[in-house]
Protein backbone atom coordinates (compact mmCIF):
# COMPACT_ATOMS: atom_id res chain seq x y z
CA UNK A 1 0.00 0.00 0.00
CA UNK A 2 0.94 3.36 -0.65
CA UNK A 3 0.03 6.70 1.67
CA UNK A 4 0.53 10.41 0.80
CA UNK A 5 0.21 13.50 2.71
CA UNK A 6 0.83 16.71 0.91
CA UNK A 7 4.43 16.58 0.36
CA UNK A 8 5.58 13.17 0.34
CA UNK A 9 4.43 9.33 -0.40
CA UNK A 10 5.08 6.05 1.81
CA UNK A 11 5.25 2.46 0.40
CA UNK A 12 4.41 -0.23 2.79
CA UNK A 13 4.50 -4.09 2.46
CA UNK A 14 2.64 -6.98 4.81
CA UNK A 15 1.81 -10.93 3.93
CA UNK A 16 -1.85 -11.59 2.94
CA UNK A 17 -4.47 -11.37 4.37
CA UNK A 18 -4.57 -7.74 4.80
CA UNK A 19 -7.94 -4.72 5.62
CA UNK A 20 -6.80 -1.91 3.58
CA UNK A 21 -8.61 1.18 4.59
CA UNK A 22 -9.10 4.22 2.58
CA UNK A 23 -9.53 8.29 3.26
CA UNK A 24 -11.56 10.23 1.32
CA UNK A 25 -8.70 12.03 -1.10
CA UNK A 26 -7.75 8.40 -1.93
CA UNK A 27 -11.44 7.58 -3.38
CA UNK A 28 -11.68 10.68 -5.72
CA UNK A 29 -12.87 9.94 -9.31
CA UNK A 30 -10.37 10.79 -12.00
CA UNK A 31 -11.64 10.72 -15.11
CA UNK A 32 -9.49 9.11 -18.41
CA UNK A 33 -8.83 11.52 -21.47
CA UNK A 34 -10.26 10.68 -24.92
CA UNK A 35 -6.35 10.17 -25.72
CA UNK A 36 -6.75 7.89 -22.42
CA UNK A 37 -10.04 6.36 -23.55
CA UNK A 38 -8.84 5.12 -27.21
CA UNK A 39 -5.17 3.91 -26.03
CA UNK A 40 -7.79 1.61 -23.44
CA UNK A 41 -9.91 0.68 -26.38
CA UNK A 42 -6.92 -0.81 -28.22
CA UNK A 43 -4.98 -2.67 -25.26
CA UNK A 44 -4.54 -6.36 -25.62
CA UNK A 45 -4.62 -7.52 -22.01
CA UNK A 46 -3.20 -10.62 -21.96
CA UNK A 47 -4.37 -13.43 -20.01
CA UNK A 48 -2.21 -15.08 -16.96
CA UNK A 49 -3.21 -19.06 -15.36
CA UNK A 50 -1.78 -20.25 -12.10
CA UNK A 51 0.65 -21.91 -13.20
CA UNK A 52 2.16 -19.09 -15.44
CA UNK A 53 2.63 -17.24 -11.98
CA UNK A 54 4.05 -20.25 -10.57
CA UNK A 55 1.41 -20.17 -8.30
CA UNK A 56 0.14 -23.85 -7.14
CA UNK A 57 -3.66 -24.34 -7.65
CA UNK A 58 -4.92 -25.86 -5.01
CA UNK A 59 -3.69 -22.47 -2.55
CA UNK A 60 -5.54 -20.29 -5.04
CA UNK A 61 -9.13 -19.40 -6.52
CA UNK A 62 -11.93 -21.09 -5.45
CA UNK A 63 -10.98 -24.22 -4.61
CA UNK A 64 -8.50 -22.64 -1.54
CA UNK A 65 -10.83 -19.77 -0.63
CA UNK A 66 -11.94 -20.01 2.78
CA UNK A 67 -15.36 -18.53 2.06
CA UNK A 68 -17.76 -20.51 0.80
CA UNK A 69 -21.04 -19.30 -0.44
CA UNK A 70 -24.27 -21.17 0.73
CA UNK A 71 -27.35 -19.31 -0.48
CA UNK A 72 -27.62 -16.12 -2.62
CA UNK A 73 -30.75 -14.83 -2.37
CA UNK A 74 -31.89 -10.85 -2.23
CA UNK A 75 -33.86 -9.82 1.18
CA UNK A 76 -37.68 -8.39 1.15
CA UNK A 77 -37.97 -5.01 1.92
CA UNK A 78 -40.15 -4.33 4.69
CA UNK A 79 -43.21 -2.26 3.70
CA UNK A 80 -44.02 0.80 5.92
CA UNK A 81 -46.56 3.40 5.94
CA UNK A 82 -45.32 6.80 5.77
CA UNK A 83 -47.03 10.58 5.63
CA UNK A 84 -45.31 13.93 5.32
CA UNK A 85 -45.73 16.36 7.65
CA UNK A 86 -46.53 19.66 6.50
CA UNK A 87 -46.91 22.52 8.50
CA UNK A 88 -45.57 26.29 7.80
CA UNK A 89 -44.09 26.42 11.39
CA UNK A 90 -41.70 23.96 12.99
CA UNK A 91 -43.34 24.24 16.15
CA UNK A 92 -46.46 23.04 14.11
CA UNK A 93 -44.95 20.36 12.88
CA UNK A 94 -43.88 19.22 16.38
CA UNK A 95 -46.87 19.10 17.90
CA UNK A 96 -48.51 17.21 14.84
CA UNK A 97 -45.38 14.61 15.11
CA UNK A 98 -45.79 14.03 19.03
CA UNK A 99 -50.00 14.11 18.56
CA UNK A 100 -49.46 10.69 16.14
CA UNK A 101 -46.74 9.18 18.00
CA UNK A 102 -48.73 9.22 20.84
CA UNK A 103 -51.89 8.15 19.06
CA UNK A 104 -49.76 5.16 17.56
CA UNK A 105 -48.47 4.18 21.26
CA UNK A 106 -45.11 5.08 20.13
CA UNK A 107 -44.78 7.40 23.11
CA UNK A 108 -46.71 8.64 26.07
CA UNK A 109 -47.47 12.50 25.92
Amino acid sequence: PRSKAENWAETLSCPAPLLVTMTRAEKDLRFASIRGKMKARKAVIPEKSAADLGLDTATVGLKASPTRVIKVFTPEVAKINTEIIQEDEPEAAVDKLIEKLAAAGVIKK
